[in-house]
C-alpha cells in the first residue's frame, strides 16, 4: 500500500474518533485575583458563577465546562485549555462558548501588523510589567492564530475587559465601581484602538466566529462587589429568554445587555456599550445548544432461556391442562419408570423429557415405534406401552427430571423434527414452533379486544432420580 493510501486512511480514522468523541464546550475564565500589586478586581468569583448559570441555561451539560478562576488563569494555563478543550475536543457542528473577565489592556504591536501600533491583550493571574510592556498576557494575534484552528462552525466570544481609557480618563472613579483595564509606564498612547475581539477574529472565516464586548473601543468596562456590569447584563438576557422560551443570539444578546447596563449604572459618564462583531450569519445564529441524542448505553444481549425454562413456559402458557402421571415420584437408578397421559381432547401429542445433566430434551413420544401421534379424545398414552420393545431405567446422574405432555390440534411431531438415531430423538428448537399465540379479529364493538384462549394443552410431572 502506497503511502499517500495509508496517510489518507489514517487521516480518514481520526477524523472519525475525533467526530466521535466530539461535543459542546464552554471554557469560562475570570481573572480576579492578580500577581501584580493593585491589579486586583472584585466580583470576578461572581462573574464565573453566573457564567456557570449561563451555560448551563444555554444547554451545555456540567461535564462540557471548564472553568480557569484566579491562579488557575495563567498565560500557559489558558493557552493550554483551549488546544486541548476548544481545539481538539469539539467537532464542525458544536457550540463554542469561550468567555473572559478580568483586565484587559495594550502592548506595543511587536511584528509591527497593527496599524494603532498597539496589540490588545487579556492581563492573566501571572501577568507582569515589564520596560514599556506588559509581560505574560494573552495577546490578541495568539487567540486569533488559536481560534482558527477551532474545528467548530458555532464560536461564541464574550469578553468582558476593556483595552483603552482615552475617553474617560478625566471622568472621576466612583465609589463601588472598577474600571477593568490596567495602565501601567510607557504603554502605548493611542488616540483609537480596535477591541481585543475585534483583533482575534480579523482574517477568520466569515460566519463562524461572533464576539462580544463589554465596551466599545474608547470605553471603559465596570466591575463591581456584585459582578461585572456586562456579565450581569449576560445572564439577564439569557436567563430570561430561557423561561420565555425564546432563542437568543449574539445581536440580541448586544442590545439587551446594551440595554441592561445604561439601566444599572448611576452615572450616565460610566456606561459603556458593547461591541459586537463577527459575521452577519453568526451574529444571529441562536446560542442555545441543539439537543442530541444521547448515546444509547451497549444493552446486554437477552440471557439465552434454557431448555428448563422454555418448557416449563410452554407448559404455563397452555390453554388447558393436561395430566401427565408416573408410576412414581422417587427412583433409585436402575428403577423401571412409566409415563401415563389421558388425553381430554384429541390432538398430536408429543412427551419429551429433560433428564439431569442433558443440555436437550429427549422425545419420548412419537418415538420408533409410533410414529403416529394422533391420538383421539378420551384415548390414554402409555410409555412405554404394553408389547413395546423397550423399558424407561432410571439413569445417573441423580437429581430432578421433568417429563412434559404437550397436545396441539396443529400438525407437530417432535420425533420427526428431532435429530439422532434411535428408539427416541432429540429434540429440535424447531419442534416448539407448533405451539403459537393467534391474534383475535378485532372486535366490532369498542371494547377492549379479548384474545383467543391458546389452542394447545399441556401437562408437566417432575421425579427425582436418587
Amino acid at each position: 500500500m502506497r503511502l499517500a493510501t495509508i496517510l489518507l486512511l489514517l487521516a480518514i480514522i481520526f477524523v472519525s474518533v475525533t467526530e466521535a468523541h466530539s461535543a459542546n464546550r464552554a471554557l469560562l475564565i475570570g481573572v480576579g485575583d492578580y500577581q501584580m500589586k493593585g491589579a486586583n478586581l472584585p466580583g470576578i468569583d461572581k462573574d464565573i458563577k453566573m457564567m456557570r448559570e449561563v451555560a448551563l441555561t444555554l444547554g451545555y451539560q456540567k461535564s462540557e465546562i471548564k472553568v480557569l478562576l484566579d491562579k488557575q488563569a495563567t498565560l500557559k494555563n489558558i493557552r493550554h485549555a483551549i488546544d486541548s478543550w476548544l481545539i481538539k475536543g469539539v467537532g464542525k457542528d458544536d457550540n463554542v462558548l469561550f468567555y473572559f473577565s478580568g483586565h484587559g489592556s495594550q502592548i506595543y504591536d511587536k511584528n509591527k501588523d497593527e496599524p494603532d501600533k498597539a496589540d490588545e491583550v487579556l492581563v492573566t493571574h501571572d501577568a507582569s510589567i515589564g520596560v514599556n510592556t506588559l509581560n505574560n498576557v494573552f495577546v490578541d494575534d495568539m487567540f486569533n492564530e488559536m481560534l482558527e484552528k477551532i474545528p467548530s462552525k458555532n464560536v461564541f466570544i464574550l469578553i468582558d475587559a476593556c483595552h483603552s481609557g482615552t475617553a474617560t480618563r478625566s471622568i472621576p472613579g466612583q465609589k463601588g465601581l472598577y474600571p477593568k483595564y490596567i495602565e501601567y509606564p510607557g504603554m502605548p498612547r493611542t488616540t483609537r484602538s480596535v477591541s481585543f475581539a475585534s483583533k482575534s477574529i480579523q482574517g477568520l472565516q466569515a460566519g463562524t466566529y461572533s464576539a462580544l464586548s463589554a465596551a466599545q473601543d474608547n470605553q471603559r468596562a465596570q466591575a463591581s462587589n456584585l459582578g461585572s456590569f456586562f456579565t450581569l447584563g449576560i445572564r439577564d438576557a439569557i436567563v430570561k429568554a430561557s423561561k420565555g422560551r425564546r432563542s437568543i443570539t449574539m445581536l440580541s444578546l448586544h442590545d439587551k445587555t446594551t440595554a441592561y447596563i445604561a439601566k444599572q449604572l448611576p452615572d450616565p459618564g460610566l456606561v459603556h456599550r458593547p461591541a459586537l462583531v463577527g459575521g452577519a450569519d453568526n451574529n444571529q445564529k441562536n446560542m442555545f445548544v441543539s439537543k442530541k441524542p444521547r448515546p444509547q448505553k451497549p444493552q446486554k444481549p437477552p440471557k439465552k432461556q434454557s431448555w428448563s425454562e422454555e418448557l416449563k413456559e410452554l407448559v404455563d402458557s397452555a390453554a388447558y391442562t393436561v395430566s401427565a402421571t408416573t408410576n412414581a415420584r422417587s427412583f433409585k437408578v436402575g428403577d423401571s419408570l412409566v409415563i401415563t397421559s389421558k388425553i381430554a381432547k384429541g390432538g398430536y401429542v408429543n412427551i419429551v423429557t429433560l433428564q439431569p445433566g442433558d443440555n436437550v430434551p429427549t422425545v419420548l413420544y412419537p418415538n420408533k415405534y409410533h410414529v403416529n401421534n394422533w391420538i383421539g379424545a378420551g384415548q390414554t398414552v402409555t410409555i412405554p406401552a404394553p408389547g413395546d420393545r423397550f423399558v424407561l431405567k432410571a439413569a445417573p446422574p441423580s437429581g430432578k427430571a421433568l417429563i412434559a405432555v404437550f397436545v396441539s390440534p396443529n400438525k407437530v411431531n417432535m420425533y420427526e423434527q428431532g435429530y439422532g438415531e434411535g428408539v427416541f430423538k432429540m429434540m429440535s428448537k424447531s419442534s416448539t414452533r407448533g405451539f403459537v399465540v393467534e391474534s383475535a379479529p378485532e372486535p366490532e364493538a369498542p371494547e377492549p379486544p379479548k384474545p383467543k384462549p391458546r389452542k394447545y394443552g399441556a401437562g408437566i410431572v417432575y421425579v427425582t432420580i436418587k
